[in-house]
C-alpha cells in the first residue's frame, strides 16, 4: 500500500490532504492527489461535494451549472461508482 498524501499545508494557502478528507470524506489517495493537483479553494471543493452528494439544489433558484474547477472536482469525486461505495456509511 502506498503512503497517503502529506497532510501538511501546501504553500500558497491551498487545501491539505487532511482538509480535503475532512470536506470530502474518506476518499481514496488517488482522488486526494487529483484534487491536490487542481489546488481548489475550500468553497470550490464544498460545492463539488454537495453536487456529488446530490445536493445540487443548495443554491435554490440561484443554482448555476457546474463549471471550471468545481466541474473538474465533481468529475473526480463521482468517477465510477466508488463515490457511492465510499460513502455508504455516512
Amino acid at each position: 500500500m502506498s503512503q497517503p498524501p502529506q497532510t501538511a499545508k501546501p504553500a500558497g494557502g491551498a487545501l491539505s490532504a487532511g482538509e480535503i478528507r475532512r470536506i470530502a470524506g474518506d476518499i481514496s489517495d488517488a482522488r486526494v492527489l487529483a484534487i491536490l493537483d487542481l489546488a481548489p479553494s475550500r468553497d470550490e471543493l464544498e460545492q463539488a461535494v454537495a453536487w456529488a452528494e446530490g445536493q445540487s439544489d443548495v443554491l435554490g433558484e440561484l443554482e448555476l451549472p457546474l463549471s471550471g474547477v468545481v466541474s473538474e472536482l465533481h468529475e473526480i469525486l463521482t468517477a465510477g461508482e466508488e463515490w457511492e461505495d465510499e460513502h455508504l456509511d455516512d
